[in-house]
């Protein structure tokens, strides 16, 4: 999964007109989002969401 979110996040960002470096940095980013960090940090931003529906 990581390497298909940074190909698609390069893709965005070329056809946004991103600069090369930021759209190096933002598919990095977007390649290491760890699904595993989200429950708790979806619990913590939003503690009134109702946890079925992000994980």
């Amino acid at each position: 999964m990581p390497v298909f979110n940074a190909i698609l996040v390069i893709l965005i960002a070329a056809i946004i007109g991103m600069s090369k470096g930021n759209a190096l940095l933002f598919a990095v980013l977007c390649a290491s989002a760890s699904y595993i960090a989200v429950p708790g940090a979806m619990r913590m931003s939003v503690p009134e969401a109702n946890p079925s529906l992000y994980i």
